[in-house]
């Protein structure tokens, strides 16, 4: 089956992908009244408190978010990175 030129072949888009994990997991929590998740993050900021830095990272990460990755990328001998932009309209003949 061909399609015509700006026609989508999954117009319905793809399918929702199933979170079963996180279906459990909430299931899990809501069952004994989120008093395991409590627990949890007690043990989590007693851990912190007590200068564990994978618990201050993490909480750190989740309220603050992850730091952004800055990447410098240079030349030969520290120079600018030339780049060249390429623009061609029509079929790309000459």
């Amino acid at each position: 089956m061909s399609y015509q030129p700006g026609e989508s072949g999954n117009p319905a888009g793809s399918k929702p992908k199933s979170k079963r994990f996180l279906t459990v997991l909430q299931r899990a929590v809501e069952q004994d009244d989120y008093k395991r998740l409590r627990s949890g993050v007690e043990r989590l900021l007693d851990l912190a408190a007590d200068g564990d830095r994978d618990a201050l990272q993490f909480i750190a990460d989740r309220l603050d978010g992850k730091p952004k990755q800055q990447t410098e990328i240079t030349g030969a001998d520290g120079e600018a990175f030339k780049t060249q932009v390429i623009v061609r309209f029509g079929n790309g003949s000459e």
